[in-house]
């Protein structure tokens, strides 16, 4: 199943929308997108405009055609493992069809091999720059956007807050932190003072009862409660005031 899904993702990304069929030296266009070289071509020799369209988002483009090596070492890898399945009497493999997952296949197929290998790419493409195929080094503050060597010295982006990607990566590691820092220390607050709020209710509830035994047995020798509640109160207010955090706070409150 996993094999499956693999060659699934590698059919997708590995297939010309054009000819559907795996990538004869693929291109890449402005808009992202990749074709087989001959392809885009033979879609574009009827037009004489200088903009052409990206046949797949129709998006206007200028007819500029960038190698994408990396995307080229995959397809070569996994036409040299088809051939090399076919020549092992593996259930056959067209070369240079689309892909299609057979129902049964040996777990050390030079397939499975190349799929267990590379099922992963997608991410290395992602790694990558699109337009110029640089690593992903830099990171641009401004748009937010993880850039290259080359786009850091663009005009896109000279104006820009630029900086390493690992530094960008400490940084907002350090802002989680103390972000989860304060809300743990607001939680631990709010804790403290329901806690006091509940010592509070508990002990109004035990004077009323202690006033209600008064009541019923006035014979009975009982303290004088309302000066001594009277002074807890007081107390019980002050110790709130200082331990109740300041975000918690009313106008009111703050002295």
């Amino acid at each position: 199943m996993a094999e499956s899904s693999a060659l699934e993702e590698l059919q997708s990304e590995l297939t010309c929308p054009v000819c559907l069929e795996l990538f004869r030296d693929p291109v890449i266009l402005e808009c992202g997108h990749h074709f087989c070289q001959v392809c885009i071509i033979q879609c574009w020799e009827a037009k004489a405009d200088e903009l052409s369209s990206c046949p797949k988002c129709r998006k206007s483009c200028a007819r500029k055609l960038r190698p994408n090596s990396l995307l080229c070492n995959v397809v070569d890898s996994v036409r040299r493992a088809r051939v090399m399945d076919a020549a092992s009497g593996t259930p056959e493999w067209d070369p240079q069809g689309p892909l299609e997952m057979p129902e049964e296949r040996e777990p050390g197929s030079s397939m499975s091999s190349v799929v267990s290998s590379i099922g992963n790419w997608p991410r290395l493409v992602l790694d990558m720059c699109e337009e110029h195929e640089e690593k992903l080094k830099l990171y641009c503050e401004n748009d937010q956007l993880p850039i290259c060597l080359v786009c850091g010295m663009s005009r896109d982006h000279k104006t820009h807050n630029v900086i390493p990607i690992t530094e960008a990566f400490e940084n907002y590691r350090d802002k989680l932190d103390a972000a989860l820092e304060r809300v743990q220390v607001q939680t631990e607050e709010a804790t403290l003072f329901q806690k006091q709020t509940n010592d509070k209710i508990l002990l109004i509830k035990v004077l009323k009862s202690c006033s209600l035994l008064v009541t019923l047995h006035p014979d009975c020798q009982v303290r004088d409660y309302s000066k001594e509640f009277g002074i807890i109160h007081r107390r019980s207010c002050f110790f709130r005031l200082s331990v109740r955090p300041d975000w918690m706070m009313t106008n009111d409150d703050r002295w």
